[in-house]
């Protein structure tokens, strides 16, 4: 308890709480806000909003425990001392838990909590203990002046108070321009073992390099597509991890286009906001009273603030920030028959249907047109065959973004490597999907005398690595190639011929590249060129922006190893067989094969369940195919080695798998059989357990129900 010789005089007591109210919350959301400008753009804050919102978080939040204070000690004088040290106390440990919590990787939740409150024990007594340091918070009440300023003029929130200008154009050629950005896309899984486009395996990549220019060095600058897809579309390196909006990037392949006051729009973008609908810049039914903006902030900054405070693990039990936060809100249902505006849907919501939209939206316009296509595939979900069929419903959940891969680290693999193959392998039946649909698209061009009118270009946001303890896109050496890769290949009006350039290009130098081809000047500096400029240099190294660590620069030769292609064949097999992506797993050998050809032991079945049970294949293409099984083995006690299990479809052996060998958590199993092992109608679908006896395999029958509660290995 503070003694009256210790305690301030009442106005610098009252001043004190001010100041340390300021540190421990208000300047901590002037951070998070300012990270995020595009959160109060999503929520429609105009500049008084944003002044109003500064008002209240630099004088009303900072007020409210002083006043609190101050009243309590007019009702209770007695109580003064007590509940000011009390409010100083929990002020210095909301300082001080985000400090403690830096230590979290190397002490556990309970002990990183208790040395915060240690912490502002300390801290509370060396207050009351040490005049010097009381007059250090007196000091420090400059911060209720700089740091909103600091929020209003030297945050990207600054941007939201100025008027994007407009880009000039010189003389210019109207040309149509098609872009198709597909997502999670390393360029070098494209290839075969001659460095070729694998035409066997993607017979329509092969078809556009054929016609194209394929720019087979091409590499992303930001693994993740907050920074990626901005990058490409502005030209500019990322500067940060957070979405940037129009107010950051305000020269970008849509503003200069628009600029042009020629160019008609066909623009799906489900992520990024740079492409903006007129009533997004001010939809008048969205426009709120300055009081109904700050109570929609609330309950967000509330949630978000707790995180600040919170160690990792404990975050999992806390209220969860709203998609909103991320970029990621609630959008309108797309009118499917409009084929002019800016779509957004949500980013797994039938991607399917999202490429036929946009298929829908190429015409033979009169006027220039911008047809952009940014779809998720094949990035998760991993739920469509290369038919267009889906084995699992789509979500647009934004945690799969970040799904459990069995490591204990997010987005890190674990050490499995049947699993990270299973994986690859899902990702590579997508990656045909989306193959698939590039033929539909390029059918629709050359149906519309589109094709030999506009500039082509398919290119990937960033690349995905499939390595055994390594992460899926965190950049380290041993992934950087599989990261930073991406497709790239550009049509010229009238190009008929393809060809195959090295040159080193990055994805900043795709919109110079597009301002180059239509004659526009582009009114700021870009960090890229154009592809086509031959007056610069080559460039002699790459550099990509990790999302966790500094920057990293590599040689421009970084994907001539082409390790990921000599993985790919490890994993599977080189032939043309569409069937060889199933032949992973242990007894390969038994493919094919009939079970009637085979031993089955006459022993105790063994019990398994899985998460769905389907045997009936429709004809319907909007049916779930029945061709993904995953569960677990219901062992009596621990598992000691993985068990190997055989899937059998209508008596003939389709997909061979075991169960992981993760820690605490070998019972689990995952299995892809074809799509053409069904016949429409049911499907007689067994499993056996694989036994290998005296050299020969040898099958025991299991009893599989369903049961859809089972904990999701993924």
């Amino acid at each position: 308890m503070a003694s009256s010789s210790t305690r301030p005089a009442p106005r610098v007591a009252f001043l004190h709480l001010f100041v340390l109210t300021t540190f421990a919350v208000t300047q901590p959301i002037y951070d998070r806000v300012g990270e995020r400008p595009m959160f109060l753009t999503d929520l429609h804050f105009g500049p008084a909003a944003i002044l109003l919102l500064t008002a209240v978080m630099s004088l009303l939040i900072p007020a409210l425990v002083p006043t609190a204070v101050w009243c309590a000690g007019k009702l209770a004088p007695r109580a003064r001392d007590s509940l000011y040290t009390i409010a100083v106390y929990f002020l210095l440990l909301l300082i001080a838990l985000p400090i403690v919590k830096r230590m979290e990787d190397y002490f556990a939740d309970v002990l990183t909590i208790a040395m915060g409150f240690g912490l502002a024990g300390t801290a509370t007594w060396a207050y009351f203990k040490f005049s010097r340091l009381r007059s250090a918070v007196t000091a420090a009440a400059v911060g209720i002046v700089v740091f909103p300023l600091l929020f209003l003029v030297h945050s990207p929130v600054s941007a939201l108070f100025s008027t994007p200008a407009k880009i000039e154009t010189a003389s210019w050629k109207p040309i149509p321009v098609v872009m198709v950005v597909l997502d999670e896309l390393c360029g070098l899984t494209l290839e075969n073992d001659e460095h070729q486009i694998d035409a066997g395996k993607f017979p329509h990549f092969a078809e556009l390099a054929r016609g194209s220019t394929w720019y087979r060095n091409a590499t992303t600058v930001f693994p993740d597509t907050s920074q990626a897809l901005p990058a490409l579309l502005s030209g500019k390196r990322p500067v940060s991890v957070i979405l940037p909006g129009p107010a950051e990037l305000p020269q970008n392949l849509f503003s200069v286009l628009r600029s042009t006051d020629d160019y008609e729009f066909a623009v799906f973008e489900p992520i990024s906001r740079l492409a903006q609908h007129d009533d997004e810049m001010g939809d008048s039914s969205q426009v709120k009273s300055l009081p109904e903006h700050l109570i929609s902030i609330v309950p967000t900054l509330a949630r978000v603030f707790l995180v600040h405070l919170s160690p990792s693990e404990l975050q999992l039990q806390l209220p969860k920030i709203p998609p909103l936060w991320f970029g990621l809100h609630e959008v309108r249902e797309v009118d499917r028959n409009l084929r002019r505006g800016v779509f957004r849907y949500r980013w797994g919501d039938d991607r399917r249907g999202q490429f036929e939209h946009f298929i829908d939206c190429l015409d033979d316009s009169p006027e220039p047109a911008l047809y952009f296509f940014h779809v998720l595939v094949p990035h998760v979900p991993w739920v469509y065959l290369p038919s267009g069929r889906k084995y699992m419903a789509e979500s647009a959940q934004y945690e799969l973004l970040d799904f459990d891969m069995h490591s204990g680290k997010m987005n890190f693999w674990g050490t499995d490597e049947l699993f990270v193959a299973q994986s690859q392998q899902r990702y590579l039946l997508q990656l045909e999907f989306a193959d698939a649909q590039l033929g539909k698209v390029m059918d629709r061009l050359r149906s519309t005398a589109l094709y030999d009118k506009c500039l082509l270009i398919v290119t990937a946001d960033h690349g995905i690595s499939f390595r055994v303890g390594l992460s899926r896109r965190e950049v380290v050496a041993e992934n950087a190639a599989d990261i930073m890769s991406v497709p790239l290949f550009i049509k010229m009006p009238g190009q008929q011929t393809g060809s195959i350039n090295d040159k080193n290009v990055e994805s900043v130098d795709i919109l110079p590249t597009i301002a180059d081809v239509l004659r526009i000047k582009l009114r700021s500096p870009v960090d890229g060129r154009s592809i086509f400029d031959e007056n610069l240099p080559e460039r002699s190294q790459k550099t990509i922006a990790p999302v966790v660590h500094e920057e990293l620069t590599v040689p421009a030769s970084v994907l001539d190893d082409r390790a990921i292609v000599r993985d790919l064949r490890a994993r599977f097999s080189t032939s043309a067989d569409p069937h060889d992506v199933y032949r992973i797993g242990p007894y390969p050998e038994l493919l094919g094969r009939n079970v009637a050809d085979l031993v089955v032991a006459d022993a105790p079945a063994t019990e398994i369940e899985l998460r769905h049970l389907e045997t009936r294949y429709s004809s319907d293409r909007d049916e779930l195919v029945p061709c993904y099984y995953e569960g677990r083995v219901m062992a009596p006690g621990p598992i000691p080695d993985p068990i190997p299990i055989a899937v059998a479809i209508n008596g003939v052996i389709r997909g061979v798998t075991r169960t992981y060998d993760f820690e605490k958590r070998r019972e689990h199993f995952a299995v892809m059989v074809p799509e053409q092992a069904f016949r429409v109608g049911e499907n007689d679908v067994q499993f056996y357990v694989i036994s290998n006896q005296a050299g020969q395999p040898r099958l025991t029958r299991c009893n599989a129900k369903a049961n859809p509660n089972i904990d999701d290995p993924r």
